[in-house]
């Protein structure tokens, strides 16, 4: 079985950089890349609440095949928009990549339902404190007034919270299952936990990279937003270093089958 190797904390800075070097490689083509990948989540959302269902469900093919972009540019090989689909595309990986992309879906509307139902309880529960511990039958009899508005304001607040929350956390939770699936081969099962291995092991240094990422968003959003344009290649380029770190150098894309049992090549394994 791949073993996740842990790596210094420091890391989580060189991954920054690493990211710019990935970018800077091939930076028209990361420029078209980055566009086409946007205007396809903008196109989603032209479809209510099916477009989001979409976008969860195919946000690991395209998070692959960037990744592969970005393996494509650190070994100087030329880019192309085939390489957005080469998880589909690719025998080897279009059912693994199809299954963790369903997972993806279900767990982000997971966490929806799970934000709805807290936020409808809370707030009937809060209309009926309000009332003195019964609600009235007849909606025109319901007080409504500034510190009922607060309250309830407060209590939608928590929910959007602890729903950003759980987002974040099934984003964390598939960061090396998508790589996984995509350079390993992995099925999607045992991608998600080999990766959340590979996560709780590297912490720090991914700890580190995110608190940098940080400051980067604000400023690729400053100047319209255009600055994604060059942080969204840079972030590819990050998340594979950061792969390579771990797991150990990916063979080509649809280069043929990997050896899943090898441990990392670049890292020898680490003492906890």
């Amino acid at each position: 079985m791949t073993q996740a190797v842990k790596v210094p904390a420091g890391r989580g800075v060189g991954w920054i950089g690493e990211g710019w070097q990935t970018f800077a490689a091939s930076p028209g083509m990361w420029l078209v890349l980055t566009l086409v990948w946007i205007l396809l989540n903008v196109a989603l959302q032209a479809f209510p609440f099916v477009g989001q269902l979409v976008t969860w469900f195919v946000a690991p093919t395209l998070a692959g095949g960037l990744l592969i972009a970005a393996d494509d540019a650190r070994a100087g090989r030329e880019l192309d928009l085939a390489c957005l689909f080469r998880p589909v595309t690719d025998a080897a990986t279009r059912n693994p990549v199809l299954i963790l992309g369903g997972l993806y879906l279900g767990a982000n509307l997971g966490a929806m339902v799970v934000g709805f139902v807290l936020l409808v309880g809370a707030a009937g529960t809060t209309l009926v404190r309000h009332h003195g511990g019964s609600l009235p039958l007849d909606p025109a009899q319901v007080q409504v007034d500034p510190s009922l508005l607060f309250a309830l304001g407060g209590v939608a607040l928590l929910v959007v919270l602890l729903v950003l929350t759980l987002v974040l956390l099934i984003t964390i939770l598939f960061y090396f299952a998508i790589p996984l699936v995509t350079f390993g081969r992995f099925e999607a099962g045992r991608a998600i936990a080999t990766g959340l291995r590979g996560l709780l092991r590297n912490w720090a240094p991914l700890t580190v990279m995110g608190l940098l990422y940080i400051p980067l968003s604000l400023l690729a959003t400053l100047p319209l937003g255009l600055g994604w344009l060059i942080l969204v290649p840079m972030t590819f380029g990050m998340w594979h270093a950061s792969y390579r770190d771990v797991f150990g150098e990916p063979p080509p894309a649809g280069g043929g089958e990997p050896e899943p049992e090898a441990a990392s090549p670049l890292l020898p394994p680490a003492r906890d």
